[in-house]
């Protein structure tokens, strides 16, 4: 079974001493038939563009391969050092309690606050380019807030990046304000822009147009924490972990919106294999509906 609705979420990939692990999750994507991956300059410490280059190899320029990645939120200074040092520390933490904020996937330096980002968006698609080692990309999204004085400007940008033909597709992620101020710009012949936001947010932007879903770790730590609903899961599939939960919340979302992307996460190749296959299990299809209404009350925040 392959899984084409489905983006990887990068934010787990890390350089450095981590190189290998994050190598593994994508090619681990690419053989369960995901061919969608979604990154950030900022993801990794900074070094997950870079790493998902090298990972997808020749395949990072096949036209099956679409790489979304975004702009608005910077590194953390140090993230090469830090991504070095990461598995070292992961070792120490067996031992040695560490407070240290090394290895830590995603760290950035301009959150999105209510004056919003400033980054350009020619400069940093120029840095994901080189980094990712394309000459295109499949879709360029905004990451959190952009400042009111550079709305129109970035969305008449991103527009004509996509006429162009440097990016497939262009579009705004983060949070449902930010989102919406960004659909609220008039412009004139921009094309259709793609909508990514929260499982906490899709009822509230009222499009069901390109649109991408992610945070679905929060959906499955609501099934989980619903007792009746998660021992009724455990008992379906025959299978007691938080994958399948976090599988439930993808099949959840797959049935809800089905013309929509969703973003699935995992921090090990082994632990999205669980997930997957657990996907693929045609039971679980019948528990979601069996389970809808409850479900559907959980993504509007909780029962």
């Amino acid at each position: 079974m392959t899984f084409p609705y489905l983006s990887l979420g990068c934010h787990n990939l890390t350089g450095g001493s981590s190189s290998w692990r994050s190598e593994r999750l994508v090619h681990c994507a690419l053989d369960f038939g995901i061919r969608r991956f979604d990154v950030a300059p900022c993801y990794g410490l900074g070094t997950a563009e870079k790493v998902l280059g090298k990972a997808l190899g020749k395949m990072r320029s096949d036209p099956s391969i679409e790489i979304t990645t975004k702009f608005g939120l910077e590194p953390a200074p140090l993230g090469a050092f830090k991504a070095l040092m990461r598995e070292p520390v992961r070792f120490i933490r067996h031992f040695v309690p560490v407070r240290a904020s090394i290895g830590r996937g995603v760290v950035v330096t301009n959150p999105s606050t209510s004056a919003g980002s400033r980054v350009d968006p020619l400069q940093s698609l120029e840095r994901s380019l080189r980094a990712l080692g394309v000459d295109r990309l499949g879709c360029l999204l905004t990451h959190e807030a952009i400042h009111p004085d550079y709305l129109t400007d970035t969305v008449e940008t991103l527009g004509r990046l996509c006429r162009e033909g440097v990016i497939g597709k262009f579009g705004y992620s983060g949070a449902r304000q930010a989102v919406q101020e960004l659909l609220s710009v008039d412009t004139i012949a921009i094309g259709e822009p793609v909508v990514q936001v929260s499982i906490d947010d899709v009822s509230e932007i009222g499009t069901q147009q390109k649109l991408r879903i992610f945070n679905m770790s929060v959906m499955a730590s609501r099934i989980f924490g619903t007792a009746a609903l998660r021992d009724s899961l455990f008992e379906c599939l025959e299978l007691s972990s938080f994958a399948a939960a976090l599988a439930a919340s993808l099949s959840f979302s797959r049935q809800n919106w089905d013309d929509a992307v969703v973003l699935v996460n995992a921090s090990s190749d082994k632990r999205l294999a669980e997930v997957l296959s657990t996907l693929s299990d045609r039971r679980l299809s019948e528990w979601t509906d069996e389970n809808m209404t409850t479900l559907r009350a959980l993504a509007k925040g909780g029962l």
